[in-house]
């Protein structure tokens, strides 16, 4: 470390020596499957909550 630099010199063979592991493709895969489908479900959910938002609010209109 330099002297008041709290962040540490890395040189740039260090960075090209560094290993990255990585999961096996289908196991990439397999996740942003998950990711996709969670997605999908929340567009749903957020759907469905203003849906059931608008029905509150008829119900309020007409009773109120």
């Amino acid at each position: 470390m330099s002297g008041n630099s709290l962040q540490p010199n890395i040189s740039s063979k260090q960075v090209e020596n560094y290993e990255i592991n990585l999961p096996p493709i289908e196991l990439q895969n397999q996740f942003a499957n998950i990711v996709k489908q969670i997605d999908k479900q929340k567009f749903e959910i957020q759907k469905s909550l203003e849906e059931t938002q608008k029905l509150q609010e008829s119900f309020m209109n007409q009773y109120f």
